[in-house]
């Protein structure tokens, strides 16, 4: 499964680019999500989901695969499995930001795009095959 999504941000890029560097702060963006440990550009938290009445709680881990400065990029790669043993996801995120007007990014500072293949409990839910 692929998701793509782009949003405008009321910030300069630079200072946009400082937060998406700081895991920290993406994770109090990201609703259920917790950070256990940071150590460089690896990380480890837990996730939780809640898809109609299916509950998961995905431990797992991250990495900061790239980040270009100069091209605003960022690839981030995420695993965890589900703590009752349902199952496990994975995850590539690119991040890449412009400033408006930029003609690749049809004026959008930031977009996300997801790769996500995963297996398990929840894998069906929502058009995910």
């Amino acid at each position: 499964m692929e998701l793509e999504h782009s949003f405008t941000v009321p910030v300069g890029v630079d200072d946009a680019w400082k937060v998406l560097l700081d895991i920290e702060r993406v994770a109090t963006c990201m609703p259920g999500a917790a950070l256990d440990t940071i150590d460089g550009d690896d990380f480890t938290g837990t996730v939780k989901v809640k898809i109609g009445p299916i509950s998961l709680t995905y431990k797992g881990k991250g990495v900061y695969k790239e980040r270009d400065d100069a091209a605003h990029r960022v690839v981030i790669d995420a695993s965890g499995r589900d703590s009752r043993g349902n199952g496990t996801a994975e995850a590539t995120v690119v991040g890449t930001m412009t400033a408006p007007g930029h003609p690749r990014q049809h004026s959008h500072p930031r977009q996300h795009r997801v790769r996500q293949p995963n297996r398990g409990r929840g894998t069906g839910l929502g058009g995910a095959h």
